[in-house]
């Protein structure tokens, strides 16, 4: 008997939807329809991993090692004699870039003396033999006067990760109440500052040796040894970065705060076994090309089993609004 079409297709239509509601599984494709794909290379991946040193402790360290007072005097009978004090203050530290700027005030006083010709005279030892000129400025009673002394500190980091900095006094030192007294067209002031110009060159090079004593080796290993080996990824896999170079941005200073980013160029890998690479020593620090944050390109070795159980664990799952029916994939 010949069925009107119009009757058949409601009957096809029930037999769809009622099938629709069974259980699909994924169904592994038959080896022999397994085809060689074409091997893709990789693009290597970047990552930047922002850091901030506190510079101040060695700044401090710095300071500690020398004299906060400093006293000299040089008594002779023909010429200039003196004696001076000068007591510093702890530094006060600004930045920007990678020039850290280090200021004091310092107190200072001297007396002085002078003697335009002397000679011993019947065996009882030299003797000035015109009247001695003498003057006194923040000595004795009088109030200590003050000099503001500036250095400036440029900071830059080597291949093999230690930090190195010059360190120069600059600008050059500035009384802030100056004591106008002159001695044979000497001033005496500008004097006092040659005196103690070099116990100031030891400060900054002590601020360089402590500076230099900063290793961010340890630091940088201990990124380059969390990267480089594996990572577990939950029930997913594992996860191997994989670096292959290192690199510091430009340093930026906000106060004794310096930062800077570590960037790190390697080729990821998921695996759903776990394979660690091999250790790898932390290479010298490569050329610095400035990235934004994180651009990974990821390979997922996986087989289609255990993906597909994944996926399961995971529970997506997609519902189709047929009464009692589910479809999960």
């Amino acid at each position: 008997m010949k069925r009107d079409p119009k009757h058949i297709f409601p009957i096809l239509l029930l037999l769809l939807l009622i099938s629709s509601c069974a259980a699909i599984k994924p169904i592994t494709p038959p080896a022999s329809t397994e085809v060689a794909l074409p091997k893709l290379v990789q693009p290597i991946s970047e990552v930047e991993i922002p850091v901030t040193v506190d510079l101040r402790n060695y700044i401090v360290q710095a300071e500690n090692s020398v004299p906060v007072k400093y006293t000299d005097n040089k008594q002779v009978c023909e010429g200039l004699s003196y004696s001076y004090v000068f007591t510093r203050t702890p530094f006060a530290i600004t930045g920007s870039n990678n020039v850290v700027n280090l200021k004091f005030t310092g107190s200072y006083g001297f007396s002085v003396s002078y003697c335009a010709k002397c000679t011993s005279i019947f065996g009882n030892g030299p003797q000035c033999l015109v009247p001695t000129v003498s003057a006194q400025c923040g000595w004795g009673d009088e109030p200590t006067r003050r000099m503001e002394i500036s250095y400036q500190s440029v900071i830059n980091v080597t291949p093999d990760y230690h930090l190195v900095s010059k360190t120069v006094l600059f600008p050059a030192p500035k009384p802030i109440d100056r004591c106008n007294v002159f001695m044979k067209n000497i001033d005496i002031t500008d004097r006092l500052i040659n005196y103690i110009s070099g116990p100031l060159n030891d400060l900054g090079k002590q601020v360089d040796a402590k500076i230099a004593a900063y290793d961010i080796k340890p630091m940088i290993n201990e990124l380059w040894n969390y990267f480089a080996g594996e990572i577990k990824m939950a029930d997913v896999g594992y996860l191997s970065i994989n670096p292959e170079l290192v690199r510091l941005s430009n340093f930026s200073l906000n106060g004794s705060l310096l930062n800077f980013s570590v960037g790190m160029t390697g080729r990821p890998v998921v695996t759903t076994v776990s394979a660690p690479p091999p250790p790898k020593p932390v290479p010298n620090l490569s050329t610095y090309v400035p990235k934004n944050g994180f651009n990974i390109y990821l390979d997922l070795l996986e087989n289609y089993d255990h993906l597909t159980n994944i996926v399961n664990q995971q529970g997506l799952q997609y519902r189709h609004c047929v009464p009692g029916g589910h479809t999960y994939l």
